[in-house]
């Protein structure tokens, strides 16, 4: 009642609180409350593939665990996903596909075998596992088509990740159980060194696409 009266958002990350063993989101007395409740899928480190499609079916699985299969659809997860996670970031023109809000949007093709013989396609992507989007629009603007992102070099971007997360456990490798005082400092300052790096490209990346269209992330929290 005190987070609802404070108009605290939350950011529901399932998939990261099954992964970490963290606990269970109380998305329904948060909502009761009065707290915008969104769907995000939190960082690298506790989600391995942040895929948000995947966050949507984990959110229905973990909540209807949480309560019951008849308190918690599909429908639910997707106004978590939209109008919730809108509201967390106090935007009144996203969330919806409405006259007057901002052109993001998501395509799915439903043609592969998973998807035969379903009834509700919107049900459908959750329940048969949706894994990649075919085309996404943010703010009017084609940012991936035919399930590969544009305005992004991907090969050039797989081998900069890659040489960084290299350095990252070459890092972590130094500081064996016996290491102690000094060397160990050392070793920590490397580490810290390596994840401001990747931090500093990450935030050059979104600046970049925000310049080029105006790209919005949810944070995990």
């Amino acid at each position: 009642k005190r987070l609802g009266h404070a108009c605290v958002g939350v950011c529901h990350c399932p998939t990261s609180n099954m992964t970490l063993a963290s606990g269970q989101c109380r998305t329904k007395e948060l909502e009761a409350a009065g707290c915008p409740v969104g769907l995000g899928v939190d960082g690298s480190a506790s989600n391995d593939n942040s895929n948000l499609m995947e966050g949507l079916r984990h959110a229905l699985m973990i909540n209807r665990l949480t309560y019951d299969a008849a308190s918690v659809t599909h429908h639910d997860t997707y106004r978590w996903a939209t109008e919730g996670s809108a509201r967390c970031l106090g935007r009144d023109d996203l969330g919806a596909i409405a006259i007057g809000k901002q052109a993001d949007l998501a395509f799915y093709r439903l043609d592969e075998l998973r998807f035969s013989g379903a009834g509700d396609p919107l049900a459908a992507l959750i329940l048969c596992g949706a894994h990649a989007a075919s085309r996404v629009m943010v703010a009017g603007d084609w940012k991936v088509i035919d399930g590969r992102p544009v305005h992004m070099d991907i090969e050039r971007l797989r081998a900069e990740h890659g040489a960084a997360a290299k350095r990252f456990l070459e890092a972590l490798q130094l500081a064996p159980n016996a290491v102690v005082g000094v060397h160990r400092q050392q070793v920590r300052q490397r580490v810290v060194d390596v994840l401001v790096e990747l931090v500093a490209r990450g935030v050059a990346r979104l600046r970049a696409g925000n310049a080029r269209g105006g790209v919005h992330r949810g944070v995990g929290v």
